[in-house]
């Protein structure tokens, strides 16, 4: 569905253009001749041949050594943005999936709820007739499933609007059913932060771009001087001048680049680290109440316990364990924007 999307469109159409920008000045680049041209005189027909004066072959030269590497750089450029565009969009994606499977889980739970309160509603009526209990007893009984009953249905309704909120993401009819599975994976980072740092700053299209762009920049600059042109031609010496500026900033840009990326890398890795002890955290309450359950399961069995004592703690621990499983699933998708934040990209931050 992110494939279909407009946007996604639109930046592999440009991506292709860039590429095809490349390739057909990588061509013609090919057969450009920087100093001369030979042509056959009609009148004569001799071969003459025309040499081209210094700020020609300079612009030439150019056109030849210089503009199909930075039209290189910007169809690998384009090619990283589709990248970004699609990893950008599945990371816009993942909150609304998620939310989606917290829903359903929050629906199933609410239904759980409400069997219950109808099952202690039964069980009320029959102690009624006994005269066990009041009558006061009985309506606060029905009282828990009406509420019960308005909790599912609110929890009915948000899921509803979720699916809309995707549906309209995703360019589908509003009305469209749809039930998400995610299955967790528990894939974490297996290198430590310094490694990470060092392929950001080796893969991220930021870095990659800006020291090819200094690159570029220093050629303009060989290119601008070719015959000592940049310091008596008053219009190519200003456009020395402007491409040395260009490139002095480029040159300040790039280190602060590497060290915003260094923070971004740290920092991420630092927040896995706290949601993974979150989330070992959470296991280990669950496993308590999961003690306890078996605890008052064996009592039930041994007839010192109604049947139906384990109810609201087993409805608990099923909870959890839909918690639990929505906190690695949560844990997953940081993993993946951390590993794709010590790749090309996008950054911890966004696009």
């Amino acid at each position: 569905e992110i494939l279909s999307l407009l946007v996604v469109r639109q930046a592999s159409r440009a991506e292709q253009q860039a590429y095809d920008d490349w390739r057909n000045a990588v061509a013609r680049a090919e057969q450009l001749d920087t100093e001369k041209y030979t042509f056959e005189n009609p009148w004569t027909g001799k071969t003459e041949t025309v040499v081209y004066n210094d700020e020609t072959q300079m612009r030439l030269r150019m056109q030849k050594l210089l503009l199909p590497d930075q039209l290189k750089l910007a169809a690998d450029t384009a090619s990283a943005r589709t990248t970004l565009t699609i990893l950008s969009l599945e990371n816009t994606l993942e909150p609304l999936l998620l939310g989606l499977h917290d829903a359903q889980e929050d629906v199933a739970a609410k239904r759980r709820e409400r069997v219950l309160a109808e099952e202690a509603l039964a069980r009320a009526k029959a102690s009624l007739a006994a005269g066990r209990i009041t009558q006061s007893d009985l309506d606060d009984a029905a009282l828990s499933v009406r509420k019960a009953q308005a909790a599912q249905n609110a929890s009915v309704r948000a899921l509803e609007n979720l699916i809309r909120s995707y549906n309209r993401f995703a360019g589908a009819p509003l009305d469209r059913k749809l039930t998400v599975s995610l299955e967790p994976s528990g894939i974490l980072p297996l290198l430590s932060a310094d490694d990470y740092v060092l392929q950001a700053l080796q893969n991220r299209l930021e870095i990659r771009s800006r020291r090819t762009n200094i690159q570029l920049l220093e050629r303009s600059l060989e290119i601008l001087a070719f015959r000592d042109l940049n310091k008596y031609d008053a219009d190519i010496a200003s456009e020395y001048t402007r491409t040395g500026y260009d490139l002095e900033k480029a040159r300040t840009e790039l280190p602060e680049t590497q060290k915003a990326i260094t923070a971004e890398i740290r920092a991420g890795m630092l927040d896995l680290r706290m949601a993974q002890l979150d989330l070992e955290s959470a296991k280990r309450n669950l496993a308590t109440q999961k003690a306890k359950l078996a605890s008052l399961m064996a009592q039930i069995d041994a007839g010192r316990l109604a049947a139906w004592a384990d109810d609201s703690l087993r409805a608990a621990v099923t909870s959890m364990e839909s918690g639990v499983r929505t906190s690695q699933l949560a844990l997953d998708n940081e993993v993946r924007r951390f590993r794709q934040a010590a790749g090309t990209g996008p950054s911890l931050e966004g696009p």
